[in-house]
């Protein structure tokens, strides 16, 4: 009795080429050394994906951010505004692998700099 294993349709995702073309080396030799499989060289390659964020994703992230701005309004405290940063940082990190990332953060802080700059710059400017 013969037991046929198949590695099919595996995608793993790099920041780089240089990165990709070490780690397909790598989980090709390891496949063949491990588990015996043969890996088609000519179904195999390296792509460069062009990923984005949705647009209901974008709308999501500066409904969140305009949000939090309205806190900071009202209680414009280190708490509130860690809490801000914070949350800038966790969708800067989650979204980092999207290749043309910066377009779509750029089209979030367009949206989101309106409500900044109503909201608190003229409240900061009053406490001067």
């Amino acid at each position: 009795m013969h037991i046929v294993r198949y590695a099919d349709d595996y995608k793993i995702f790099c920041k780089d080429y240089e990165t990709a073309s070490k780690i397909k080396i790598a989980v090709c030799k390891w496949l063949k050394e491990r588990l015996n499989l043969e890996v088609s060289q000519k179904k195999t390659k390296i792509t460069n994906l062009k990923s984005r964020i949705t647009k209901e994703t974008k709308s999501r992230l500066a409904y969140k951010l305009k949000k939090q701005i309205k806190v900071i309004q009202k209680e414009s405290t280190q708490k509130q505004i860690a809490k801000l940063k914070s949350m800038i940082l966790g969708m800067q990190n989650y979204y980092s692998m999207a290749t043309l990332v910066s377009y779509d953060f750029r089209e979030i802080v367009f949206k989101v700099n309106r409500v900044l700059e109503n909201r608190l710059w003229a409240s900061l400017s009053k406490k001067r």
